[in-house]
């Protein structure tokens, strides 16, 4: 015959302890995976920046048309004109192919500088070859650069002069 159990059915103090800890433990691992850091933010942007760019030189390519993207540091947003000057329409959103850089990410990304030669501007034209706005020819500059900035983090894309291609580094 079973003895009747004298203590009350609860948990324990140790046991109450041993969830807490583990509780703590789990909160301590998912929070930062929860939370984007500055850099991961930066380099997502600088990802974005770089698909576009191959968008628009695709563009280019496809339509037979030069197209322009224009870097405004002061503003931190970059535009996509075609060969006449107007702004496209941006596929994404079916709105002029206007981009904030901090508007789209939720965070303060700065365009540090754009640089492509004689401007902050860069022209594919309709074979894809990056050059400089308003000149038939003259290749972007070997040292050309988008940089950005987030926090303490840096991110430069760079064309290549001769293929288009687009690269990202971090600083």
């Amino acid at each position: 015959m079973a003895k009747p159990k004298n203590r009350n059915d609860a948990f324990t103090l140790i046991e109450v302890i041993v969830m807490i800890i583990v509780t703590g433990l789990i909160a301590a691992l998912a929070v930062p995976m929860m939370m984007k850091s500055d850099q991961g933010i930066l380099r997502e942007s600088a990802r974005m920046m770089q698909s576009d760019l191959q968008a628009v030189r695709n563009e280019a390519i496809t339509q037979k048309e030069s197209m322009t993207i224009t870097f405004d540091t002061g503003v931190d947003t970059y535009t996509v004109t075609n060969s006449s000057g107007s702004v496209i329409t941006d596929p994404a959103t079916n709105g002029n192919y206007v981009v904030n850089l901090g508007a789209e990410m939720g965070e303060e990304i700065d365009i540090v500088s754009a640089q492509f030669g004689n401007g902050a501007a860069v022209e594919f034209t309709k074979t894809g070859e990056p050059i400089q706005p308003g000149t038939t020819d003259t290749p972007v500059s070997d040292d050309n650069a988008v940089v950005l900035s987030l926090g303490d983090y840096t991110q430069t894309i760079s064309l290549d002069q001769v293929t288009g291609d687009i690269e990202v580094t971090e600083n």
